[in-house]
């Protein structure tokens, strides 16, 4: 039996939102860790070389909370804004401090 081409097209679009998703996880972890570099570079930790699994954590949680609370304070609701960005580095500025006092 051929497979019909509404069947072809639902399979295709499956494929496609999959591949979108992993794609976007994939962007979201790269910031993160962009995100997260800055900040170790703002506090000077990054002098000495740049802690890749810190910055990744405090570039994931920084950017969720301190971009997403900026974002909505501004107006901008949900959208890629300036002001998430900058809320997104402050943020993990404040989580890489907590988590260089875990440290101690």
């Amino acid at each position: 039996m051929v497979p019909s081409r509404t069947e072809d097209k639902r399979h295709f679009a499956g494929a496609r939102g999959l591949t979108l998703l992993v794609m976007l996880i994939l962007a979201i972890i790269l910031f993160g860790m962009f995100v997260g570099a800055i900040a170790q570079k703002i506090l000077g930790y990054g002098n000495r070389g740049i802690d890749w699994g810190r910055a990744i954590i405090a570039g994931l949680v920084g950017s969720f909370v301190g971009g997403l609370v900026i974002s909505l304070l501004a107006g901008d609701g949900l959208d890629l804004r300036p002001s998430g960005i900058i809320g997104s580095i402050l943020g993990a500025v404040i989580v890489t401090v907590l988590l260089k006092r875990l440290d101690k």
